[in-house]
């Protein structure tokens, strides 16, 4: 298992645990000694970008707070944490921005994972990032292609497999379960998309508010589903 483990929590589960940690976190990194610094900024890096999903709905609290994950991970030249805060910062980004910022880090992940192809962190943020560019869809994926230049290959193949492989090692189940139904909806997979579904509702909340946020969008996903069912 790698050193550094994105996103995650050093206490208890728990949403007050959370909160209390970041408390903790940001008044000692000022006064704590040197040495512990690298390793605090790391911790609240994490921390940010679980913080973020504390109001998912505000773009204001959520682009501010990945500001702050970004400049902890850019501090501590953390090269996964740093792609994690600037991939989801693309969500309020202008589309050449975006797209721009998509190119810069697909080769470092491939490099990444041509390395240590068991980085399950690297398989994550991979996987999410070939989801979002396929989610934008023919029409906008043309038009960015034209007046941005042309997005990073990506396919729900490739994502399937990097979700599959996180998810045997057990770790970020929410997130990941509710990837894996993204993925399998796409391919028309309907069964394995509603069992992915059910399984993140079912997933233990190891990491507050994001797992909380996949959960709200698993079950709204769910009941969609249903309704264009009947």
């Amino acid at each position: 298992m790698m050193r550094v483990l994105f996103f995650m929590l050093l206490v208890p589960a728990g949403l007050v645990a959370q909160d209390s940690l970041m408390t903790v976190l940001e008044s000692r990194l000022n006064t704590a000694p040197d040495s512990l610094k690298s390793e605090m900024r790391r911790d609240l890096a994490r921390q940010y970008f679980f913080y973020s999903f504390k109001y998912p709905d505000s773009t204001e609290f959520r682009q501010a707070t990945l500001a702050k994950g970004l400049d902890m991970a850019r501090q501590n030249h953390d090269t996964l944490l740093i792609a994690a805060h600037h991939l989801e910062l693309t969500r309020f980004l202008p589309n050449d921005s975006a797209v721009k910022t998509l190119n810069f880090y697909k080769p470092i992940l491939d490099s990444v994972l041509k390395r240590d192809p068991s980085n399950i962190i690297a398989s994550l943020i991979y996987a999410t990032m070939n989801i979002e560019i396929l989610k934008l869809g023919g029409l906008k994926a043309f038009l960015a292609k034209i007046l941005y230049g042309a997005l990073p290959e990506s396919d729900y193949d490739r994502a399937l497999l990097h979700l599959l492989q996180v998810k045997l090692e057990g770790e970020f189940l929410a997130m990941t379960y509710y990837r894996l139904s993204e993925c399998y909806f796409a391919l028309y997979n309907h069964r394995d998309a509603l069992g992915s579904l059910n399984a993140c509702l079912k997933a233990e909340e190891r990491y507050p508010y994001i797992d909380a946020y996949f959960k709200r969008e698993a079950k709204a996903r769910l009941e969609r589903y249903n309704r264009e069912r009947r």
